[in-house]
């Protein structure tokens, strides 16, 4: 197998390190990153929200809690019909 050495710099070497599965040589972590076949669990954690994501999301969140409390309400309503 042939071999080739680089130089990367202290902060790339700590960002790699970071990435590494355990077990996982430098270059299978090169291979796998450059391939894209990383796993989903790879991606968790990467998505930082903004506060007006969050906020949109927390608006969606109680407007679904709120449909299903109407819903629940009218069950009982016609229930009783």
């Amino acid at each position: 197998m042939v071999t080739k050495t680089i130089t990367v710099t202290k902060e790339a070497y700590d960002a790699l390190s970071r990435e590494k599965m355990d077990g996982e040589s430098f270059s299978e972590l090169a291979l796998r990153l450059a391939n894209g076949n990383g796993k989903l669990r790879d991606c968790f954690g990467l998505w930082k929200m903004t506060d007006g994501e969050l906020k949109a999301f927390e608006d969606v969140k109680r407007s679904w809690e709120d449909s299903d409390r109407d819903l629940v309400k009218m069950h009982k309503r016609l229930a009783r019909k």
